[in-house]
């Protein structure tokens, strides 16, 4: 399973790693901007609304 990995991803890893180095440090920069102005997110725990009882 480890060589099949390394077969597949040899020589891409300029083009995938890197790329999704760049892409997390963007999305923790984000948030950090965020953090700096509050100090917690609230977001709804359900996608639904609950049903009536």
């Amino acid at each position: 399973m480890l060589l099949g990995t390394f077969a597949l991803s040899h020589g891409y890893y300029h083009a995938y790693y890197l790329r999704a180095l760049k892409v997390r440090t963007l999305i923790k920069n984000d948030f950090d901007a965020v953090f700096k102005e509050s100090d917690c997110i609230i977001t709804p725990t359900s996608p639904t609304p609950a049903f009536k009882i």
